[in-house]
């Protein structure tokens, strides 16, 4: 028994050595201290059971991989999950490089929801680096356009515990900005058990989406497929997902194939066609919707800032810009609600906290450097480029589920900001008219 101890004792502190490694030890310490010790086939036996396999899995993997290896697999009939009960979003870190608008070579990352009653994927945002907060917001935004979940289920990442999305949540449910903290939003949002690579249903279905892109990709670019050697289709995949990166426009185009591909295959361990079972479900027992001027109102950023000299600071897009309006002036000292509009960075809309109004739209005083407005430019021109190719490649979704929309209370106020708005954008182009162009246009 004290050979069988030492021999256990030795494995804990010494996780990667082989069985025979340890007899052969084992030889010399029962040489050295006249223990009898049986053959190496009886040692073997002894140490493969389950005890002393749970305590070398724990010194190696841990807990994570004690429970990986003998707890027992639960198995989730997520079929009985209505349509929008539960939607779950996780970040996907693609294989493949891709080349930007401006030339440079990136590695995308997407954001993406699928409904967990169906596992079709329902909400998707690709960015150029690294995601945030705001595209985790765009991807639950366009799955909002399928209705209002009851609860939302990612990991614990910091854009999705961002206060953007905790403000998204209170303002579905139609709470005030700073108003009622202390209630919960009506829309549940649940995390999964961290370090814990079972709790999310999602990662299965990246694999299968970017394993069908990269076949995809292979075979009409190289004729080649996956290798059954494991050393060649390594090869081959630094080939294609690396060496030679794809543009922003055909990785986007052949990613929206893939997840096409998986909305419409039969999934045969559930028995249902991803993207059909969540439709019929969703025609059976339909959600509210917003329309989408609600929808962009409630997604866009919004801040609590002091008026000061009848200004309001702050920062946008990684700088401090400086805002002004006639109308600031009876507002000197309150506190009032900013609204940021995603790639605007001349004006912000500025609402009354109290009663949810708008107030005015605030203008760009700042003087700004031409050197860095051009980069400014050119970062909107990039960024607003891959939202316009992934609107593009994504655009059937706004026709896959008609429904009437259902009134929020943010809603009027949504509606007279974009009047505003607009009202706006056509005097500041008849003042950029020249005077025969301002004449024809009266």
């Amino acid at each position: 028994m004290s050979a069988l101890e030492w021999a256990v004792g030795f494995m804990l502190h010494n996780p990667l050595a082989s069985k025979s490694f340890t007899y052969e030890q084992l030889q010399s310490y029962a040489k050295d201290n006249a223990l009898k010790i049986g053959s190496y086939q009886s040692f073997a036996r002894l140490t493969a059971a389950p005890e002393i396999k749970a305590m070398l899995l724990r010194a190696s993997c841990g807990d994570r991989g004690v429970r990986n290896e003998w707890a027992m697999h639960i198995i989730r009939d997520l079929n009985c999950y209505e349509s929008m009960e539960m939607i779950c979003g996780d970040q996907i870190v693609f294989d493949f490089d891709a080349v930007g608008p401006a030339g440079e070579v990136v590695n995308p990352n997407a954001y993406v929801w699928i409904d967990m009653g169906s596992g079709a994927i329902i909400g998707i945002d690709i960015v150029l680096g690294k995601y945030n907060r705001l595209s985790v917001g765009n991807s639950l935004k366009m799955a909002l356009r399928f209705g209002i979940p009851d609860a939302i289920y990612t990991d614990n990442g910091k854009p999705e515990l961002s206060e953007y999305i905790a403000g998204v949540r209170s303002q579905l449910g139609g709470i005030k900005f700073r108003d009622f903290d202390d209630l919960a939003p009506n829309l549940l949002h649940k995390k999964a058990k961290v370090r814990n690579s079972r709790a999310k249903p999602i990662e299965n279905i990246f694999n299968h989406v970017q394993r069908r892109m990269g076949e995809m990709v292979i075979a009409e670019r190289g004729g080649a497929g996956y290798h059954k050697d494991g050393d060649r289709q390594s090869e081959i995949v630094a080939k294609y997902m690396k060496q030679n990166p794809l543009n922003f426009t055909d990785f986007i185009s052949y990613f929206e194939r893939a997840v096409r591909w998986w909305n419409e295959h039969y999934n045969a361990s559930r028995k249902i066609h991803p993207l059909k079972s969540f439709l019929d479900k969703l025609e059976a027992k339909p959600r509210a919707v917003f329309d989408e001027t609600t929808l962009e109102y409630i997604f866009s950023e919004r801040r609590s800032i002091r008026v000061r000299n009848s200004c309001i600071a702050l920062s946008v897009m990684g700088q401090r810009r400086t805002y002004s309006h006639p109308a600031l002036c009876k507002l000197v000292g309150q506190n009032v609600e900013v609204r940021i509009n995603r790639g605007e960075v001349e004006s912000v809309f500025v609402v009354d906290m109290k009663n949810n109004r708008p107030i005015c739209e605030a203008h760009l005083i700042d003087r700004i450097d031409p050197r860095d407005h051009a980069a400014l430019s050119a970062q909107l021109a990039k960024n607003e480029a891959v939202v316009s190719a992934v609107r593009q490649a994504f655009g059937y979704y706004a026709n896959l589920y008609k429904r009437p929309n259902t009134i929020s209370s943010y809603a009027s106020t949504a509606f007279e900001v974009e009047a505003q708005r607009q009202n706006s954008r056509r005097l500041h182009s008849k003042i950029a008219m020249s005077n025969e162009e301002l004449l024809a246009a009266m």
